[in-house]
């Protein structure tokens, strides 16, 4: 009898420290892969001519617009990163549109919050000249240091130093790609919930945007 009960407590002992040893593997198993530190909600959307009476469409990939047509954008993060909107005019000249300052960064930069490009009520109308214009979306884990300091620069240049800037400005674009991973399938459809005013539920266009450290996406106008 007292052998039967050292075999059976042995056989207790065993399976207990089995049933610990799978109690402390699940829960390391269960575990989801860590979330990509990009991440954010974005909306692009164009009407026809100057009107608030227009109802907008989504603007998802290069187009065609004309001389008197709006757009708008929203941005609103899910996670902290840094993400810059510029824009490439026919001018060529490139204006930084979000964050509208880049000390915007230490001051109103907040996840959850939606960031209507322009703000409120306001649309970005095309004027002349026509011709290509281009806006870039970049979004870093890291603030893009080197991108920032030519931004600062152009800001202060005169018109003569401006072509040159620019010039930098887009070879520093084209130099971040290559040098980091790009997401090609980062992005999916969602509704950015509830309304900011004058965007007239642009939010019904939104994607929601997930890279690892660097995502970068270009949208061309042919401005007419």
């Amino acid at each position: 009898m007292m052998l039967r009960r050292r075999r059976l407590c042995s056989c207790l002992s065993a399976c207990a420290a089995w049933g610990l040893l799978a109690v402390l593997l699940l829960p390391r198993l269960a575990v989801p892969q860590t979330a990509d530190p990009i991440s954010f909600l974005w909306a692009f959307g164009s009407r026809v001519g100057a009107t608030a009476t227009t109802a907008p469409g989504p603007l998802t990939q290069d187009t065609v617009l004309h001389t008197g047509d709006q757009f708008k954008m929203l941005i609103q993060l899910q996670r902290p990163c840094f993400v810059y909107v510029l824009y490439h005019n026919a001018e060529q000249s490139v204006d930084l549109l979000f964050p509208s300052t880049l000390q915007q960064f230490e001051t109103d930069y907040v996840l959850g919050k939606r960031y209507a490009l322009p703000p409120n009520e306001d649309w970005y109308t095309l004027t002349p000249p026509a011709g290509r214009e281009t806006i870039y979306i970049l979004a870093s884990a890291t603030r893009l240091t080197a991108l920032e300091a030519l931004l600062t620069a152009a800001a202060a240049a005169t018109p003569a130093e401006q072509s040159s800037l620019t010039a930098r400005i887009l070879a520093e674009i084209r130099a971040l790609r290559p040098g980091r991973p790009v997401a090609t399938g980062g992005e999916r459809p969602v509704r950015i919930g509830g309304r900011v005013r004058g965007t007239t539920d642009l939010g019904d266009f939104a994607v929601e945007i997930h890279a690892p450290t660097f995502y970068s996406k270009s949208v061309t106008i042919e401005h007419r």
